[in-house]
């Protein structure tokens, strides 16, 4: 269908019939804005405005579509303008239809490419190890696509300690050092790239061989570091929120003076603060004013309190599992594993253990 020929036709039309452009818009109930796109094939006429035209100047449907009026010469191809309608639809659904198929390809494969880029992205390790003479509860090891962060939470010996060295032995038994440093812990962060700590390629084989050489006054100790992983987004549902224990217990502490009495109550150095009484084992670290209190029956409890920020945490092991874990911010309850149902009784035990404190 040729527009510029159908509007030439629809002028050639109104003229014979002296009528202007404002004329016919006002019979057939338009602007002549319209009337005049149509007749520079800028616009093809609606469907009833083609009848109105069609009774207006007397001539078919057909032939306004075509652009002329039936003679010898032009019969078949007027007779064949409903085919060619019909023929141009389909084509252009089948496009559209192309459209859509390419449109839904290309969304499936951005959301298979953002699921392999982001699904188990973020993994979280508790890292520890404990013997009679040496005891690490709360080394942390949050390991992206993009970067680690690797805090041994503190090493706890009996004998001071001259300095530490982290690093793990490759396949082939060699060892390889990561960081060596004087202080009881080890902080780092660590960025996918040139001069990077860990081979990010194989990270979980290096996890896996993670081991901690420890200096003294007159020895040595080669442990190799326990860990056991808290938390992987692997999961397509968001982890529920317990918001609606929040206010139920009120665990937020005198900081000043909690402190206060650890520091005049416990047995101190220049690093941590640690209280062994025979219900409970209490350990603060100064320099993150961290308390963290466990006990051992049948399982082990563990509860970690920040000063800082003011977060408790609570934590189950059986054998040295992780089986529950809860985290208690200031604005939200998240239970991140395990069953949280008695976290109210817990809590209000660890309200109990701080005011024994004197």
């Amino acid at each position: 269908m040729n527009q510029d020929k159908m509007g030439t036709f629809i002028a050639q039309l109104r003229k014979e019939k002296n009528m202007s452009q404002y004329d016919l818009a006002e019979h057939i109930h338009i602007s002549r804005d319209a009337v005049s796109k149509w007749e520079r094939g800028k616009r093809c006429p609606e469907p009833d405005c083609l009848i109105k035209l069609s009774e207006i100047f007397n001539v078919s449907i057909n032939e306004l579509l075509y652009g002329e009026k039936t003679s010898k010469n032009n019969i078949d191809g007027i007779e064949e303008i409903p085919i060619k309608l019909y023929d141009e639809r389909n084509r252009k659904q089948k496009t559209l239809k192309l459209l859509i198929w390419v449109l839904f390809l290309l969304i499936f494969c951005f959301l298979i490419y953002y699921f392999v880029n982001t699904y188990n992205s973020l993994n979280v390790y508790h890292i520890y190890y404990e013997n009679e003479d040496i005891k690490i509860s709360d080394g942390v090891l949050v390991v992206t696509n993009e970067k680690i962060y690797f805090n041994l939470g503190g090493v706890l010996v009996k004998n001071d300690i001259k300095f530490i060295e982290l690093f793990y032995k490759d396949k082939k038994g060699n060892d390889n050092l990561i960081i060596k440093t004087d202080s009881n812990n080890i902080v780092f962060n660590d960025f996918k790239g040139y001069n990077e700590y860990f081979n990010f390629q194989d990270i979980e084989y290096i996890i896996k061989n993670l081991y901690l050489k420890v200096y003294l006054n007159e020895s040595e100790e080669i442990i190799k570091l326990n860990y056991e992983k808290n938390f992987s987004n692997d999961y397509f549902i968001p982890k529920e929120e317990l918001n609606s224990i929040n206010d139920d217990v009120d665990y937020d502490i005198d900081l000043e003076s909690a402190e206060e009495k650890i520091k005049n109550s416990f047995f101190c150095n220049d690093s941590f603060c640690i209280n062994d009484n025979s219900d409970y084992e209490m350990v603060y670290i100064l320099n993150a004013r961290t308390l963290t209190i466990s006990y051992e029956e049948d399982i082990k409890i563990e509860w970690i309190y920040n000063f800082k920020n003011n977060h408790l945490i609570y934590q189950e092991y059986n054998k040295n599992k992780l089986i529950t874990k809860y985290v208690q911010e200031k604005s939200k309850s998240n239970c991140e594993k395990g069953d949280c149902k008695n976290i109210l009784k817990q809590k209000k035990t660890f309200n109990e253990i701080i005011k024994l404190i004197n």
